[in-house]
């Protein structure tokens, strides 16, 4: 019509559809309306007073989901960047300018793509340089301690991350998500862990933006526990227990046997071998 193009929604792309409705939100040139606002609005003309008239191509039209969706990507992308670091930032505001200028409708396909490589490229730089730092196996002595955990921010700013934490064998009392600001350097974590049993262990550690959806980095802290739980400690001590014993019977068996043994090689006294006794003796001489 003079008015507008109706869109049969059960048959046009998707792609194409959301392409439309997201230049509609970013440009006065379109907008949407039902079909009876647009029968009720004046027809469009142009400067000289003339209705405009849309010829439809006879042929199909040129494919624009690529550039709909190349979009698409590099805005999810910078939202999630924006989150990760001060809003005063200067770079936020000219990476959103950038964007705007990949939306305008008279540009070419290469030229909207410069664009947005531009803005993408900016985030993955920005989103680059973070890694949890290898250590030494961290051995715990008790059932509960504090494991540290390095985390290396290689970039010139603050950023806002979530830092998840995974372990099956470890329990983690202070709650297996974090959020934190990590400054540039080296930021040093003191992570609350209670050990299940005596054993080797791994904490996994995984870091991403605030909405989760750029991962950063991640890495693992290897653990070898040497506690023993309540469980095994009683175990342990009634194992103790019956050694204990068993060496108390078995060294009183062997004493036993040895005293009975000494009592039966010691020789008894024979009578006729003992010599005569002799009689006492006279002191008054015969009269």
């Amino acid at each position: 019509t003079d008015r507008g193009i109706v869109l049969d929604l059960d048959s046009v792309d998707r792609v194409t559809l959301e392409a439309l409705l997201q230049l509609s939100e970013r440009t006065h040139r379109i907008g949407t309306a039902t079909v009876e606002r647009l029968l009720e609005a004046p027809p469009a003309r142009d400067a000289s007073g003339s209705v405009l008239r849309v010829e439809l191509l006879a042929d199909e039209p040129a494919d624009v989901s690529g550039g709909a969706s190349d979009i698409r990507l590099t805005e999810s992308a910078l939202a999630s960047f924006v989150g990760m670091v001060d809003p005063a930032d200067g770079t936020v505001d000219q990476l959103r300018t950038l964007l705007t200028a990949a939306m305008a409708d008279d540009l070419e396909e290469q030229e909207r793509r410069a664009y947005t490589d531009a803005v993408f490229t900016t985030v993955v730089d920005g989103t680059a340089g973070f890694a949890v730092l290898e250590s030494e196996r961290v051995t715990l002595a008790t059932h509960r301690a504090d494991l540290p955990v390095v985390i290396h921010n290689d970039q010139p700013f603050d950023a806002t991350v979530i830092v998840r934490l995974t372990s099956e064998k470890l329990r983690l009392p202070g709650g297996d998500e974090l959020v934190l600001t990590l400054s540039p350097g080296d930021t040093t974590l003191e992570i609350p862990v209670e050990s299940i049993g005596s054993g080797d262990a791994r904490l996994l550690v995984q870091i991403t933006s605030p909405d989760g959806v750029l991962d950063l980095a991640s890495g693992a802290v290897n653990v070898r526990s040497t506690a023993i739980s309540g469980l095994g400690l009683v175990v342990s001590l009634l194992s103790l227990s019956v050694l204990l014993t068993w060496w108390a019977r078995t060294i009183w068996r062997v004493r036993g046997t040895r005293r009975a043994a000494s009592v039966a090689e010691t020789p008894a006294t024979d009578p006729a071998s003992e010599p005569p006794s002799e009689a006492p003796a006279n002191e008054d001489p015969p009269s």
